[in-house]
Formats: C-alpha cells, sequence, structure tokens
C-alpha cells in the first residue's frame, strides 16, 4: 500500500493467502507474516488488482509494509505494466 500525506486517495492491492503456484507468477508479491505488517499469514500482493480509495474509509491503521515490501511491490506493477 502507498499513501501520498498530499492526496485524499490510498492505492492497495488485494492480499491473498500466499499459494506456491504464485511464485512463477510475476504480478504476484510474496509477503512474510510480520509484526510491523501486522499479516496474520504468509500473504501475496496481488498487483492485478490495484484499487485507489478514499482514506475517509479507513477506519485504522492496521500495519506497514517495509520500504522492501513495497520496492518489490513497485517492480512488479512495473513489470506488468510494460
Amino acid at each position: 500500500m502507498s499513501i501520498d500525506s498530499s492526496c485524499s486517495v490510498l492505492s492497495c492491492s488485494v492480499l491473498n493467502r500466499w499459494q506456491e503456484r504464485f511464485r512463477n507468477r510475476d504480478w504476484m508479491v510474496q509477503l512474510e507474516a510480520t509484526t510491523e505488517n501486522a499479516l496474520a499469514k504468509r500473504s501475496a500482493a496481488d498487483t492485478f488488482q490495484i484499487r485507489s480509495i478514499a482514506k475517509q474509509r479507513l477506519v485504522r491503521k492496521l500495519g506497514t509494509l517495509s520500504q522492501k515490501e513495497m520496492k518489490n511491490i513497485i517492480d512488479a506493477l512495473h513489470t506488468i505494466l510494460n
């Protein structure tokens, strides 16, 4: 997920339970569960499912992705958009 503090929109991707069949799919980014991201289990960010939503719709922050996780998601987006 990414938040632009000057904007009222949040871009996010759908998270799915990680499955080994995702490994060779360039648009699926594996995310390990950590205390920082608050994921309960290994997950996948599906970059084909990027959505924009208004920040006002968010009730509370659950977790934060690391810079490396964000870079992996951005790289996956570059791959599918090029």
